[in-house]
C-alpha cells in the first residue's frame, strides 16, 4: 500500500516510518481509538525515551505509577519491547515511537524539551550520564550538553568512539553553540 501510494521504491525502506503519512493514519486509525486518553498521553509524552522504567517516567511525567501503567502495555502488548528480563526497561517499537513523536509533536510541541530536560536530569541523578548527554541534546540544552561532553569526552576517545564525540559536537554546532570550553 505504501509504495502504490507514491511511497519509496524497493529498497528504500529507511524512509518508512512511523512520521509518514500512511503509517500515522493506519497507526492512529486502528491503535489509538482502542487506548484509553490517558494512556494516550503517556504513551505520546514518554516517546521522547530511547528507553524508559517506571521511575524515568514518573520523574518526566511528574506522576506516579508508570510502572504498572508499563506493566499493563507490555501485557496488553501495545508495541512495547521489554528490553530486560525482569521487565524493568522497556522501549517502544521504532515505528510506533516515530508516530507518537509525531503526534506529540503536532499536538504539544512545546512540552518536547521539558520532557527531555526531565530525562536529562533523572539519567544524571541515577549515574547514566551518557543517556542525560543524549537528552540534553535532544532538548537543546547545549550548556548541560557541554558540561556532560567535557565529563565524557576523554573515556568516549579512549574507547575508540571519535564518531560519537564529532557527533556530539556538531550537534552542539549545529545550535549556535561550542559544546568544547
Amino acid at each position: 500500500l505504501y509504495r502504490r501510494d507514491g511511497g519509496a521504491p524497493p529498497g528504500a525502506a529507511g524512509s518508512f516510518g512511523g512520521g509518514d503519512r500512511l503509517v500515522s493514519e493506519y497507526e492512529e486509525a486502528e491503535l489509538l481509538p482502542r487506548i484509553s486518553e490517558r494512556v494516550r498521553v503517556f504513551l505520546t509524552r514518554t516517546a521522547v525515551l530511547d528507553r524508559m522504567c517506571g521511575p524515568l517516567c514518573d520523574a518526566v511525567l511528574e506522576r506516579s505509577g508508570s510502572a504498572a501503567t508499563l506493566a499493563d502495555l507490555a501485557r496488553s502488548n501495545q508495541l512495547l519491547v521489554p528490553l530486560d528480563r525482569r521487565g524493568h526497561w522497556y522501549r517502544y517499537h521504532h515505528l510506533f515511537r516515530d508516530m507518537l513523536l509525531a503526534e506529540l509533536e503536532r499536538v504539544e510541541p512545546d512540552l518536547i524539551p521539558v520532557l527531555g530536560r526531565r530525562a536529562a536530569a533523572w539519567c544524571l541523578r541515577y549515574d547514566l550520564v551518557e543517556a542525560s548527554l543524549e537528552y540534553s541534546l535532544a532538548a537543546g540544552d547545549v550548556d548541560q550538553a557541554a558540561r556532560l561532553v567535557g565529563r565524557l569526552a576523554r573515556l568516549t576517545y579512549r574507547q575508540g568512539r571519535v564518531n560519537t564525540l564529532w557527533r556530539w559536537c556538531r550537534h552542539g554546532t549545529r545550535h549556535g553553540a561550542r559544546l568544547w570550553r
